[in-house]
């Protein structure tokens, strides 16, 4: 991820401790009442109340509810594109229909490898309305880390956008059936079967809700690789009721109404952007804003050209935004929520004195565990708390 997003601008920023703007003193911040903090997360957790995890009720449920009910309310914003909730839900039966027609089945994996942008989020919602699995892979494996991912999951094929088709295509043989992806507008590589081809030829009727049949909530959805800190990336399974959980409890604890707009600048291939944000936007049946990497010079054009209310970030992209030059205008943004990881306190308060955030959901857990705190009270340098009243 390139921090400036237009050739390192932020390399010449001065630390905070050096920073002139924030030498002077800070007020300390304001937590808000135990009893406010508790019913901002009751909000969040009442939402989860009837799930389950053996509930016939998958995402593609979802994407399919929230193309009824907010067909035209936009779902995801790149760059000039604008795709509805029913656009999204249209494309994704057709790309569905085009891996069954290519031979893909119920219940095998394909793995995606795919730089950020829309296709990437249509790819797996496409795939879950067949029963599906998809392997979200890092946009940096290459080689021996590459194979090994692919051989981890038992991938059946692999579709990978145009931007890194040479990657797969220098990975020993024999290789996975593979299609390339190219951006609207941009000519394939040539180095693989054209998927744009499978779905010119496939069907453009929806397709019919008995492809998943019997699956449940407790079902894969994707797979998410970790880090790899101690060996190979693993390959940690995401459920449908994870997926959801994630979207509706962040949604709750951030108030999510109408007129909430998500902004997502981390790799959609990780939990923190490729689940929470699509997941908080189907949630609530909101618009979110893609980014196809994070810059420091476009992150508030963005916010002020799009109105967007909530971010999701990593500790580092604050600390990048901070060390940008004091401006007049700082405060003139709609930006009013954030939730995320890896804030520090210093930071964290400097940033919301400077920009006026009311509100900073920092949180603690990782790809493969099975929990998470999370800070609702507003506490600079907080991760959480066990979410007991009389705590």
């Amino acid at each position: 991820m390139d921090p400036a997003g237009d050739g390192g601008e932020h390399r010449n920023a001065l630390p905070i401790a050096d920073n002139p703007a924030m030498t002077h003193p800070l007020p300390p911040f304001e937590v808000p009442p135990r009893e406010v903090t508790m019913a901002r997360l009751m909000k969040g957790a009442s939402r989860l109340a009837g799930f389950s995890r053996d509930m016939p009720y998958t995402v593609a449920d979802r994407l399919e509810e929230r193309a009824r009910d907010a067909a035209d309310r936009p779902f995801l914003l790149f760059e000039e594109q604008v795709i509805t909730y029913a656009e999204a839900n249209r494309r994704a039966d057709c790309i569905a229909q085009a891996l069954l027609e290519a031979g893909v089945r119920r219940g095998d994996v394909v793995a995606l490898l795919m730089e950020n942008r829309p296709e990437f989020v249509l790819f797996w919602l496409g795939l879950a309305k067949a029963g599906i699995v998809t392997a979200l892979i890092n946009t940096s494996a290459r080689g021996t880390v590459l194979s090994h991912a692919l051989e981890a999951v038992a991938a059946r094929a692999i579709v990978v956008g145009s931007e890194l088709a040479e990657v797969v295509a220098m990975l020993p043989e024999p290789a996975l059936p593979a299609w390339e992806w190219a951006e609207p507008g941009t000519p394939p590589s040539g180095r693989h079967p054209d998927f744009a081809q499978l779905l010119a030829t496939a069907p453009k009727t929806p397709l019919p809700a008995g492809h998943r049949a019997g699956i449940t909530a407790a079902d894969p959805l994707y797979l998410i690789f970790t880090s790899g800190t101690t060996g190979l990336p693993k390959a940690a399974k995401m459920s449908h009721l994870r997926f959801l959980n994630a979207g509706e409890m962040m949604g709750g604890l951030m108030g999510f109404g109408p007129e909430d707009v998500f902004y997502c600048v981390l790799p959609l291939y990780h939990g923190a952007g490729g689940m929470v944000v699509p997941s908080g936007a189907l949630a609530f049946g909101i618009p979110f804003v893609l980014r196809r990497r994070f810059s420091t010079s476009g992150f508030w054009k963005d916010v002020r050209r799009h109105r967007i209310t909530a971010v999701y970030y990593i500790g580092e992209i604050i600390r990048y935004l901070l060390n940008v030059p004091p401006a007049a205008d700082d405060r003139d943004n709609s930006l009013r929520a954030m939730g995320g990881a890896g804030l520090r306190p210093d930071v964290w308060q400097a940033f919301v004195e400077r920009f006026g955030v009311d509100q900073v959901i920092e949180g603690l857990g990782s790809t493969e565990a099975n929990y998470g705190i999370t800070n609702v009270d507003n506490r600079i340098g907080s991760v959480g708390r066990l979410p007991y009243p009389d705590h």
